[in-house]
């Protein structure tokens, strides 16, 4: 079987690259996907490799209103405020919950510095995703699959 690595943007790029690797019996792996919580279990019963930066973007602040000494400034909707967070928390936990669900994962820099990496690395172990996993998808479970363990 020829291992392919597929880079996709959502859990239903990741549907379509399920289906042509199945069809073609194809190794597959996945880089990246926002939503692949959602197919989570498909993932792990297929022992699918997901490949992921945790790079979750800016985060996206709820804070209170306040006056700016008389002058008017916009301020988006507290509802819009609270989804936009809500979203953010997805993409940030995103890896614990497909570890919880079994998925295999690794991680990659995808072009950021290393520490940056690191960093968001070790929030993730403050909330939960456990350590020896975490090393384990920097080292040892990389190595195998890159064929070099």
């Amino acid at each position: 079987k020829q291992r392919l690595l597929c880079e996709c943007a959502s859990a239903a790029d990741a549907e379509r690259w399920l289906a042509l690797a199945a069809e073609h019996e194809l190794d597959l792996a996945l880089a990246g996907g926002r939503g692949l919580e959602e197919i989570a279990s498909t993932l792990a019963e297929r022992s699918i490799v997901v490949v992921l930066d945790l790079d979750a973007g800016e985060e996206v602040k709820v804070e209170d209103e306040k006056k700016r000494g008389g002058e008017w400034s916009y301020v988006e909707p507290l509802a819009l405020r609270q989804e936009k967070r809500r979203i953010w928390e997805g993409r940030r936990d995103a890896a614990i919950a497909l570890e919880r669900a079994g998925v295999r994962l690794l991680f990659g820099s995808r072009g950021r510095k290393a520490a940056e990496l690191l960093d968001s690395l070790r929030g993730l172990v403050e909330r939960g995703f456990p350590k020896e996993r975490a090393l384990a998808a920097l080292t040892v479970d990389a190595a195998e699959f890159l064929g070099l363990g």
